[in-house]
């Protein structure tokens, strides 16, 4: 079956409120991205409620299979964006990828140095000084930074989304005036960033060929998205937009550049410790979760993928190191008007290195390849699970760490 991808781009025409999980009713929580699931249940409620049963069956519950509807992150460019993996570090005091003006940094990723160095202290190598990530510019300790980047022609560039929060009150139904102690506050994504540049959200909707075309007819009637539309929230432009080619290098440079630093960082660890050389047939990769993730083992929630989800050779894989956080997500079912079933997640941004032995790279980046288009375990076609292999924010940082 050919598949094409549908580019999506959503403007907002008032504030917007995504909602979250959280139980509590006096502070309501907005996401800084558009789910992909939040656009999915979007096109739905649409298609159903103007009789499009037909056209709904070829998207949804068909023989065909379901469109995968990745999430939308903000941008200004226009340009794919990507949500900081957990292992990214900035300057605690001056935080941020670099400005021309100096006041920021730089942004550094530890992931790769850090796995060697524990490696290495389980080796009870004599090391000469301790590895401790500093800012190479003023040597103040770093933290870890999220949000969303560029990657356009080797620089960086980071995408925050504007945030306010609306405090307002319950009206007494009887009397119609403010509620006594029914304070409530939302979050919401403003229209614009502080500097009045228009706040966009950049996806994409992976589908057959055949789907393309309802899929575009379709999301041009798309007006709202999120919670308190009645407010006058969630109120967006959809529109197709033309494939932007990708700022990314192909998965065949990006798993030879990542197993090359790993070496280079190898190699020096040689120089001062001395420490076995690496195996020829030793081969190093990432993976980055793009979106949150429902990962099972035997049919358990996990914290990271199973080694039999990646379908490589048993004994020829090993984790090496993970840096990752859990959640607990659900969402609401817009056919059924019923929400969810929560289930534990692994957050976007958590990161996985992996150590491969005895596989031959083209074997390596075929598998590979196919876990990037398919994506990582349940509920792939709303979104959850979408990946990158070997990130060039790991090999190739603004400023080393």
């Amino acid at each position: 079956m050919n598949k094409r991808r549908v580019e999506v781009e959503i403007s907002l025409r008032s504030s917007l409120m995504v909602g979250t999980d959280g139980e509590s009713t006096l502070y309501n929580e907005t996401r800084d991205y558009i789910p992909g699931s939040a656009l999915r249940g979007a096109l739905a409620e649409v298609m159903l409620s103007r009789g499009a049963e037909g056209e709904f069956g070829m998207l949804f519950g068909g023989e065909m299979l379901e469109p995968v509807f990745e999430n939308l992150y903000p941008t200004r460019s226009g340009m794919p964006t990507y949500p900081l993996p957990l292992s990214a570090r900035s300057c605690k005091y001056h935080r941020g990828f670099k400005s021309s003006g100096g006041e920021r940094h730089g942004v550094g990723d530890i992931l790769i140095r850090q796995a060697i160095y524990e490696a290495i202290l389980q080796t009870r190598a004599s090391l000469p000084s301790l590895y401790e990530p500093r800012c190479p510019e003023c040597h103040s300790a770093v933290e870890a930074l999220t949000g969303y980047y560029e990657f356009a022609a080797g620089q960086y560039g980071q995408t925050t989304t504007p945030v306010r929060r609306i405090s307002r009150t319950a009206i007494e139904r009887q009397r119609h005036v403010a509620a006594d102690r029914l304070l409530y506050t939302l979050e919401t994504v403003e229209t614009h960033a502080k500097d009045r540049t228009p706040l966009l959200f950049r996806g994409s909707i992976l589908c057959a060929e055949s789907q393309a075309p309802v899929l575009e007819r379709w999301l041009l009637r798309v007006h709202g998205i999120g919670a308190g539309r009645s407010r006058g929230l969630g109120h967006v432009a959809v529109r197709t937009v033309s494939e932007t080619e990708d700022s990314l290098p192909d998965l065949r440079e990006r798993l030879e550049r990542f197993d090359a630093t790993v070496r280079t960082e190898w190699r020096f660890y040689q120089r001062v410790a001395g420490v076995a050389p690496l195996a020829e047939d030793t081969h190093f990769f990432s993976i980055d979760l793009l979106a949150p993730a429902f990962l099972t083992r035997c049919g358990l929630p996990a914290t990271r993928p199973d080694l039999a989800d990646l379908e490589l050779p048993d004994g020829a894989i090993e984790l090496w190191r993970a840096v990752g956080k859990q959640t607990v997500m659900g969402g609401w079912h817009m056919g059924g008007q019923l929400p969810r079933r929560t289930a534990l997640a692994t957050e976007m941004g958590s990161v996985f290195m992996y150590r491969t032995q005895g596989l031959a790279p083209e074997a390596l980046e075929d598998r590979l390849q196919r876990l990037e288009d398919e994506g990582l375990g349940e509920e792939r076609a709303r979104g959850f699970g979408r990946l990158l292999i070997s990130s060039p924010i790991h090999y190739q940082a603004e400023v080393t760490l």
